[in-house]
């Protein structure tokens, strides 16, 4: 089905991070009406581990 849409995407990133901080889905039709949104984000990201030093 034809729904003559728009697909609008917004992407946060972070440098160093290998994941998408937020994302927002638009999607709106001719007349302007949303017919979908949708928005995501990171609410957790795992620690770098943390390396163990000899003490002499």
């Amino acid at each position: 089905m034809q729904l003559s849409a728009s697909l609008s995407r917004k992407i946060w990133v972070v440098p160093g991070i290998s994941a998408d901080m937020a994302s927002e889905t638009l999607v709106r039709l001719r007349n302007g009406e949303v017919n979908q949104f949708d928005r995501q984000e990171l609410v957790r990201y795992p620690a770098r581990p943390v390396l163990a030093t000899a003490v002499s």
